[in-house]
């Protein structure tokens, strides 16, 4: 019937989208759909299966992670048969959290924390246990005397390393539990044991990642002249697979040299565009589009230009008006090119008096933000410690102080609550952490409204 000419189509934030659809199977109960993308680059497979209610979803999904805790509870009473199980319930906000409560035993009753939907980092899990222990503290009614995290073999390891990184006061009241094997299914070969406590001397015996700079591969004559379109909003970040163009840190460009001289490839989402004669046109309405969406007075929020990677945007602005924070800061021009290992520190610098400061960003409340930035700062401070960063010469002929780095939290205000007190004050002494709180508007004009830490 025509198929060959038959589109798709469907109305996201960008507008309305169309597909060419080449082919569809309907198997009595869902029709699956193969499309074809704009230039013929891109192909899609859709399933449209029938609805259900978010309602229904979310009671299914409560269901079986209320299941994983209660199995999570039996390999706890296994493993600590003098204790009793007490209370079992999933966190308030997303139930991604389990809580354990149990009684008996010399420490009267404690609770265990641990993530039933296998999505909670390290930091996450860790700030649970801190924020559930203040909460007993000021209960009458909730007498936990500790509190366990309980983490699987791929979290066991940041877990340690990030309740190394708690205050003495702290450690005592929160412990690491170590779980072996699945909870899908039977428990019996499911193990928990009790994990000793490291100390900040136990992480700098670690050895550090080398730090191997990335050749400079000069500014080629696309992207410079891209770069020179407007200086002002396009940065430039170099990276070992090539160069990287962003608008106010939104990536659309990317350059790469070759022998026969540099290439570049461009687009926002997955589908790219060689760059070359027959895409200037493209290129140029791309551009065009990201000055009009990508700014402070959009004339529509929804566009993705406008709402994509807004802690990239931050990072972007706050990279040229760092003095901003300390009038005294100098950014590593160098640091866009390492990694401290598989993620990026927002932005690396260096105070007047040779003192290191690690800079973590948010643009929206989350409470992982304050133990993100303690392990990057324990990432950094073994590099130092090593002398990796000072052989990188990050800073030039300018010379790193032999203190440990500070912690600058860079947040519009409403990202800051009492619980990011509570947070920022269970870490050791040894961490100090400055707050920096942001305008609400620092896409129109950033400033600095309060200074705390």
């Amino acid at each position: 019937n025509g198929r060959e000419n038959a589109l798709f189509g469907y109305l996201d934030r960008d507008g309305y989208r169309t597909y060419a659809l080449e082919s569809v199977d309907f198997d009595g109960e869902k029709a699956t759909l193969f499309l074809k993308g704009k230039f013929g680059t891109e192909r899609s497979r859709l399933e449209l299966v029938p609805r259900a209610s978010l309602a229904e979803l979310a009671e299914n999904i409560e269901i079986s992670r209320l299941a994983a805790a209660n199995r999570l509870a039996e390999a706890v009473n296994r493993a600590f048969p003098w204790t009793k199980l007490k209370r079992v319930f999933l966190g308030h906000s997303n139930g991604r959290f389990a809580h354990l409560v149990l009684e008996g035993g010399p420490l009267g009753e404690q609770g265990i924390v641990a993530d039933v939907s296998g999505t909670l980092s390290p930091e996450r899990l860790i700030s649970a246990a801190v924020l559930w222990t203040e909460r007993a503290a000021s209960s009458r009614k909730n007498r936990l005397r500790k509190v366990f995290i309980l983490a699987g073999m791929g979290k066991l390891s940041g877990v340690r390393r990030l309740h190394a990184c708690l205050s003495p006061a702290f450690k005592e009241k929160i412990g690491v539990l170590s779980l072996k094997g699945a909870v899908d299914g039977e428990t019996e070969d499911v193990s928990v044991k009790e994990m000793r406590s490291l100390t900040l001397d136990d992480l700098w015996k670690a050895k550090p990642p080398k730090i191997s700079a990335v050749p400079d591969q000069g500014v080629g004559p696309l992207s410079g002249a891209l770069s020179a379109i407007d200086p002002k909003r396009i940065d430039r970040l170099v990276a070992r697979n090539g160069i990287t163009l962003r608008f106010l840190g939104l990536p659309f460009a990317r350059f790469r040299s070759l022998k026969e001289g540099e290439r570049g490839w461009f687009g926002v989402e997955s589908s790219k565009r060689i760059i070359d004669t027959g895409s200037a046109g493209e290129l140029a309405e791309l551009i065009d589009k990201l000055s009009e969406y990508r700014r402070h007075d959009s004339p529509n929020k929804q566009h993705l230009y406008y709402h994509a990677r807004h802690e990239a945007w931050l990072e972007s602005v706050l990279r040229r008006n760092i003095r901003r924070l300390d009038p005294g800061l100098i950014l590593s021009p160098l640091y866009n090119q390492f990694r401290t290992a598989r993620d990026r520190i927002d932005l690396l610098a260096l105070r007047r008096d040779g003192r290191l400061a690690i800079i973590e960003l948010k643009v929206a409340l989350d409470n992982g933000m304050v133990f993100q930035a303690v392990d990057y700062w324990r990432r950094i401070e073994l590099q130092r410690r090593a002398g990796v960063l000072a052989e990188a010469r990050l800073f030039g002929i300018r010379k790193i102080a032999d203190t440990p780095p500070l912690v600058y939290l860079a947040a519009p205000t409403t990202c800051f609550t009492s619980q990011t007190d509570t947070l920022a004050a269970s870490v050791s002494n040894e961490i100090r952490i400055v707050r920096f709180e942001l305008n609400e508007d620092w896409k129109r004009e950033l400033k600095v409204l309060r200074v705390k830490g």
